[in-house]
This record gives C-alpha cells, structure tokens and sequence, in this order.
C-alpha cells in the first residue's frame, strides 16, 4: 500500500487549479488499492469491524499535523435508511481511529445530517454525481461551529463531490475552515487542496 501523506501537498489537480473547492485541503492515508477496496467493503457492507485493528495501523504511519489545530470532527453522514441497512457509518469508526486520543472532546456525529437517500455514488460519473448530492445535506446542531476549523472525514475520496457538499453547508453555517481526512483516494483524484 502506498502513503499518500503529505507528498502531493504542492500538486494541484486541472479541477482545482480552474475551480477551488471550499475546503482548504484534502489528506488521504493511503492510495485506493484492492487490499483496502476489501478492508473498506467488509466494514461498509459486511459490518466486518474486525477490520480496525488493521485500518489503524494503516493511520498510525500517517501525519496528523495538519489536523491538530481541527476544533471539531464531523464524519460524513449516511441517510438514516442506509444507516439502518449497514448498521454502522464508516466514516464515523474512522474518525475515532484518526482522533483517538481527542475524540470524546472534539467528535460529533450528529450535526450534519444526511437529508436525500441519494444513489450511492460509486454508480455515477462527475456530473452525475454533483447533480446527485445537490442539497443532500444540511446542519440540524451547529456544535458551536461559528470561526472554528472543522475536520470532514470520509473513507474515500474520489472525485471530491461528497466533501465539496459537506464543506459548503460547514461554511454557510460559520465554519471558519474546513479540513477534508478520508482514509483512501482514488488515484485520478490527486488534488491537495
């Protein structure tokens, strides 16, 4: 498995350079590779938490530098429906294992929320994808949020859709910043901020 880390924190992808997302930038752990494509699909699909351990050895090579200054971690949300069929959200396991030692402190699962249960992304192209998230989200508890930097976790990170969302509805409802965390990227989406 490769580490994305901080290597590609100079190189800005054609989307970014011709359009900057709202957030001020997007770490991934690893590169999206089978190995982790399986990881991910048993914790996602298969309730397969058996998977953490490893998962978190993954992230204790990564560094968190960039996200000690985060006041609050969101997790991107699931619709309540999809979150009933799974029976866990991913991205809120991974942020425990990313803030482990401040989670209790600065974690909260509950302030953005999912409004559309929207096709699962990984059926859609670009396009279809934005047009798919359009006011899928919104706020139901600021959590205070008003001039903090906010950490957006997610699993993957593939074309930037879900986060731009998230982001936007953080920095309408006062963010001063917001950080994206995911634990993989897909290669074709290689932009750091």
């Amino acid at each position: 498995m490769e580490l994305v880390g901080d290597k590609v924190r100079e190189n800005l992808c054609g989307e970014c350079l011709g359009n900057s997302p709202p957030f001020l930038l997007a770490r991934s752990v690893v590169r999206y590779s089978t190995p982790v494509q399986k990881l991910l699909y048993g914790l996602k699909y298969g309730k397969d938490t058996s998977v953490l351990p490893g998962i978190a050895e993954m992230i204790s090579h990564f560094d968190m530098a960039l996200f000690d200054q985060c006041d609050y971690v969101l997790p991107v949300p699931l619709h309540p429906r999809r979150l009933r069929q799974r029976g866990l959200n991913q991205s809120v396991l991974l942020a425990k294992l990313f803030f482990r030692k401040r989670a209790q402190t600065i974690l909260n699962a509950n302030s953005l929320l999912r409004t559309k249960n929207t096709v699962p992304q990984t059926t859609l192209d670009g396009r279809m994808r934005r047009k798919n998230l359009k006011g899928a989200f919104a706020m139901v508890n600021k959590v205070g949020i008003g001039e903090k930097t906010v950490c957006l976790v997610d699993d993957v990170y593939t074309t930037g859709t879900t986060v731009t969302e998230c982001s936007r509805i953080l920095l309408y409802h006062g963010a001063r910043e917001v950080r994206v965390l995911t634990l993989t990227r897909v290669k074709m989406a290689q932009c750091s901020s």
